[in-house]
């Protein structure tokens, strides 16, 4: 039997009751759609609505799933924890904090990604959404991406053994952190022509170098300050 299918999660937070005649309809539209559906997430904060989930539940989703659908009343807070703990990421959720619609970046990406194809006809190896551990190149939002954030923690980790090693050597412990990269599933990311690709072991190994000669950067600035202050306490008044 098919395991893999796809989660529905669904949102109101704007006190908008359906009818039940719309969850009949969407019901049909569901049955049309050559997808499966495996399970379903109904966030909301009008206890009204209580009505419409059970209206969900029975009328729009069916007797297929009918015990694989959860609701969560309460903030848009509170249903992103309740969310995390059925281990769906909820950072590029189409809502804010306070529960009003904002398209993430990653859909406008999504959408690059696509047009491009179309445009293409095929993008070999494209890459749409790129992975939690995943590193990527690049100025911006990308150095915020939770696999940039792992790899650079993984640099400070090894940091003193780099600068204590010969510089023949230095290659060998850089490679040591692609390779823990590459085994928690992560890859190093460039995007290219609208499209995410993965880059070769070199440019990887690159890209943790340059890490490692930042670090340095910083913590060199970093004692000059401090002996730049301790200096200037020193000195009589």
């Amino acid at each position: 039997t098919q395991k893999k299918g796809v989660i529905m999660v669904m949102y109101n937070y704007w006190s908008s009751i359906e009818k039940l005649e719309i969850f009949r309809k969407q019901r049909a539209v569901l049955a049309a759609l050559p997808i499966r559906w495996i399970g379903g997430h109904f966030c909301y904060n009008n206890p009204l609505l209580r009505f419409a989930a059970a209206g969900m539940q029975l009328l729009s989703i069916g007797n297929f799933a009918r015990f694989r659908l959860q609701t969560h009343y309460g903030s848009p807070e509170e249903a992103a924890f309740r969310l995390q703990t059925f281990g769906i990421p909820t950072e590029n959720t189409p809502t804010d904090k306070e529960g009003f619609f904002s398209v993430p970046l990653c859909h406008y990406d999504w959408i690059k990604v696509h047009e491009s194809r179309d445009e293409q006809a095929s993008v070999p190896d494209a890459i749409t959404i790129p992975r939690r551990f995943d590193v990527l190149f690049g100025k911006g939002n990308a150095k915020y991406h939770t696999g940039n954030l792992r790899c650079i923690h993984l640099v400070e980790m090894v940091a003193e053994r780099y600068e204590n090693t010969k510089r023949a050597d230095k290659t060998e412990v850089a490679d040591e952190v692609v390779s823990m990269i590459h085994n928690s599933h992560g890859r190093f990311l460039k995007w290219n022509n609208g499209v995410w690709t993965e880059v070769d072991h070199k440019t990887a190994r690159e890209k943790v170098s340059n890490y490692f000669r930042s670090l340095r950067g910083h913590r060199s600035k970093g004692t000059r300050e401090k002996n730049s202050a301790v200096k200037k306490r020193s000195q009589p008044s």
